[in-house]
């Protein structure tokens, strides 16, 4: 059974400090394309001698994302974005270019990345929002992603000035049953904003 969960907030970030998480997050970004071309060039072989017609239904239906290991889940995610594609093009392999193509024309804008259920948008280079939406585990999972990985890390080296940071508040199923209306409780902290809420 699971448990529904979510968290939110914004962080307000010191002058000149977004070039660089933009930077770190876009390389998440690009490694699980990457990721997915690989994984789809690995579905294109094991699927290119059937005949189109059966190829959907040679593919996994159910996908087990580990949780614990951010890699295996990575490359579970990737293999059913790769098989996905194969799905929406009726059984029609995909050449590199085009999956290449569509993986760009899917991608995230350069001011906003997401991964399974978690997602970062750069507001006007000083504000970042930090959203996981509401689902079962929810922050258990984003919490595995190289995605929170990474900006978390970017933002633990941020040189904080008064006035920047944030605090990220969250807030479960089993919190609010067990007590009624609950308000929503701190997860993290950033800066001085973060230390001083």
């Amino acid at each position: 059974m699971g448990r529904y969960e979510w968290e939110s907030g914004t962080i307000e970030l010191p002058p000149g400090v977004a070039p660089g998480l933009r930077r770190v997050l876009d390389d998440v970004v690009d490694e699980a394309r990457r990721l997915v071309v690989d994984e789809y060039r690995s579905v294109r072989e094991n699927l290119g001698m059937m005949p189109q017609g059966k190829r959907t239904a040679a593919l996994q239906s159910i996908y087990a994302i580990p949780y614990g290991d951010r890699e295996a889940a990575r490359r579970a995610v990737a293999r059913m974005s790769a098989e996905g594609f194969v799905r929406r093009h009726g059984g029609r392999l995909l050449s590199d270019i085009e999956i290449t193509g569509e993986l760009q024309a899917s991608g995230p804008c350069d001011s906003q990345w997401s991964e399974r259920g978690f997602t970062l948008t750069l507001v006007d280079d000083r504000t970042l929002e930090w959203v996981v939406d509401k689902d079962s585990w929810a922050r258990r999972r984003a919490d595995g992603t190289a995605l929170a990985a990474a900006a978390i890390e970017f933002l633990g080296a941020v040189q904080w000035t008064p006035g920047t940071g944030g605090v990220i508040t969250g807030n479960d199923e089993c919190n609010s049953d067990n007590n009624g209306p609950c308000p929503d409780y701190v997860t993290r902290r950033f800066g001085p904003v973060g230390e001083n809420a």
